[in-house]
């Protein structure tokens, strides 16, 4: 992370020795540094602290029911001698500690668990020779890889090597074969983050309203349902704001990709250096008999991958539209803390229902071209505030066995809609099942690692030779098609 952010190379204290890589990490040195920097946190160390996070939560809330306190029970949204009572304050230390997990991981956890090769860490910069050979090797770092994450900005697929080692990854597999392949939009892991953020201070601001009295004022002056619904739309004006951002680039990185992608040329891709490209042709012509060919594999094979690893049409997958809704989350188990089911089921409707809907309304609504922009955006942001305030008075009016089924059909009905699968969870750093296996070195870990090896795995002096003959040629002619 550090030297994604633009640090000086460390090659000693950055890298070490390694008979296999658990990831191949895949980017666009153009990219926003701090959005690859949140992406590769996630996929490194929300895990563990997710994990540390659950412990802490059963921590405070044994001494927490050990002790005694006092529970809330505000009454001015619910009705006249109901009873929705939860822990205060446990939700916002939950909170408080996941966000805190992860910045301690990066600050302090500098040697990951999971082992990535990262060009300018892995690569001596200050070595001519080693900048020559590293480059000429990631053909062999990738088939040594287990996994390759992409962190996917929005120039990644008009860089000659992003599509190069995509690819190859892609054709050749990776460490024992492995062709685990976790594409992350960089702007999603964005929105998972903030979106943490800016929802803990939506309850931070219901939580004060209450406090201060304005709740009770509302429902004076309005009604209860309107009430709901009002303060829904007060409070989530800047979440909607995050969301409705996130899925607008998010939607222009899908169609620039599906574009940029079909209609790929090798000769039309950028690269910082010329003799790079000289090199990654002479390699595709090798593997692929010809750039043409090449040109076809990424047009329709890797697009083709790309367009499985991305799943469903929703542009914020399900498992997203969850871990975005952590602080909601951690809100129920105040509830549960309290022993209060409906208060409980309440908040995980805004988890698994409210909140997946309201990405999908705001998808909708960036992507109808009958309406102009700011009318389908005010549109779907009174949706929201409706949506909130409608499940508030469901849960909260309704009998406790119909709600309980309402909620069962509605949440099928949103998992009918997004069809999530397992493979969502990887850009959180959740691997459920692996393709390959990395514990442990094989027979594999012995070979070359030389870009020039062919799948089949050339010895290693046949290779040095042939590269001896590229670089004494690539000055005199250009290695194209014809002269592969």
């Amino acid at each position: 992370i550090r030297l994604l952010s633009g640090a000086e190379p460390d090659f000693e204290g950055a890298s070490q020795p390694a008979g296999h890589l658990h990831a191949f990490l895949s980017h666009s040195w153009r990219g926003c540094w701090w959005q690859k920097a949140i992406a590769v946190a996630l996929y490194s160390y929300f895990p563990r602290a997710l994990a540390a996070t659950g412990v802490g939560w059963l921590a405070m809330a044994s001494c927490v029911c050990g002790l005694a306190l006092e529970q809330s029970c505000p009454a001015d949204m619910a009705e006249p001698g109901q009873r929705v009572c939860r822990v205060p304050w446990l939700s916002y230390g939950a909170e408080g500690s996941l966000l805190a997990a992860l910045v301690l991981q990066v600050l302090f956890c500098q040697r990951s668990s999971t082992l990535f090769f990262l060009d300018k860490g892995c690569i001596n910069q200050e070595d001519g020779d080693a900048i020559a050979r590293g480059v000429s090797s990631l053909g062999g770092f990738l088939r040594h890889s287990q996994a390759l994450v992409v962190l996917w900005s929005d120039d990644y697929f008009q860089r000659l090597w992003c599509v190069f080692e995509l690819a190859c990854f892609k054709h050749f597999g990776g460490h024992r074969k492995s062709k685990d392949f976790v594409m992350i939009p960089v702007m999603l892991a964005t929105l998972v983050v903030s979106g943490n953020i800016f929802l803990s201070g939506v309850w931070v601001c219901f939580d004060a309203t209450e406090y201060i009295g304005f709740q009770a004022l509302l429902v004076a002056s309005v009604g209860r349902r309107a009430a709901r619904v009002l303060l829904a739309l007060v409070v989530s004006a800047s979440t909607f704001s995050l969301a409705y951002y996130a899925v607008y680039h998010l939607t222009l990185l899908r169609e620039k990709l599906v574009e940029e992608v079909a209609s790929f040329k090798t000769d039309r891709a950028s690269i910082t250096l010329e003799e790079d490209r000289e090199r990654i042709e002479f390699c595709i012509c090798k593997w692929y008999g010809s750039l043409e060919k090449f040109d076809r594999y990424v047009q329709e094979n890797v697009l083709e991958h790309i367009q499985q690893q991305l799943g469903s049409s929703a542009l914020v997958p399900y498992w997203a539209a969850l871990a975005f809704s952590m602080p909601s989350t951690f809100r129920a188990l105040d509830f549960a803390a309290a022993l209060n089911l409906r208060g409980v089921v309440l908040c995980l409707g805004y988890v698994l229902i409210v909140n997946p809907v309201v990405f999908l309304l705001v998808q909708f609504s960036i992507q109808q071209k009958m309406l102009p922009w700011y009318v389908s955006s005010l549109g779907s942001w009174l949706m929201l505030g409706i949506l909130w305030g409608v499940w508030a008075t469901i849960a909260i009016e309704m009998r406790i066995v119909p709600f309980l089924a309402s909620f069962a059909a509605l949440w099928l009905a949103v998992l009918l809609l997004y069809r999530p699968s397992i493979q969502e969870l990887k850009f959180l750093g959740i691997r459920l099942c692996r393709e390959g296996d990395a514990d442990g070195d094989d027979d594999d870990d012995d070979r070359s690692l030389d870009l020039s090896d062919g799948p089949e795995g050339e010895p290693a002096e046949d290779s040095q030779l042939r590269q001896a003959a590229v670089r004494k040629t690539a000055a005199e002619r250009r290695l194209c098609p014809s002269t592969c």
